[in-house]
């Protein structure tokens, strides 16, 4: 009798240890988005409005940081129907000019690095007047992120993928 017991004991631990070898700390999370990217095959997971984003960062060629950041928001693009253009400059003159081009562009948004904040002041003034909400990242002072400050957002600016609350 105590051998029929040693041996379930062993046949019940096996099962278990069988059990707990295919779970993950993410619970199969991992291999579901590998799956569902395969699907995908490079198009957005979702079905919502495309919207264009603009990035403008002062970094220059070759930094491996802001390659790593675009990398990322390349991808979270693609699945999220986003338009994403980046696009960089280390002189704070030829960065504010970049903000003017994606403002020709009618963007839905900016995101901007504010290493120079004065020299981007005037750039940043004709977002907001053109009604394109901007966000700044990796501009730690106070009076940088009140050069950028913006009294527009995704509600009240008219655009066709975003019709205003107000319409």
């Amino acid at each position: 009798m105590a051998r029929s017991g040693t041996w379930t004991g062993i046949a019940l631990a096996g099962v278990l240890c069988v059990s707990l070898a295919g779970c993950s700390s993410t619970g199969g999370k991992r291999a579901e988005d590998a799956r569902e990217a395969a699907a995908a095959q490079g198009r957005a997971a979702v079905n919502t409005p495309r919207w264009t984003f603009a990035m403008i960062t002062h970094s220059g060629d070759g930094d491996t940081f802001w390659d790593i950041v675009q990398s990322g928001a390349k991808q979270a693009a693609v699945k999220d129907n986003i338009n994403f253009l980046y696009s960089h400059d280390d002189e704070a003159q030829q960065q504010a000019q970049l903000v003017d081009a994606a403002i020709d562009k009618r963007v839905d948004g900016i995101i901007v690095t504010l290493a120079k904040p004065d020299a981007m002041k005037a750039a940043l003034a004709r977002a907001r007047k053109a009604g394109i909400p901007v966000i700044t990242v990796n501009s730690g002072s106070p009076s940088r992120r009140r050069s950028a400050r913006s009294p527009t957002s995704a509600r009240t600016r008219r655009s066709p993928a975003r019709p205003s609350a107000r319409s």
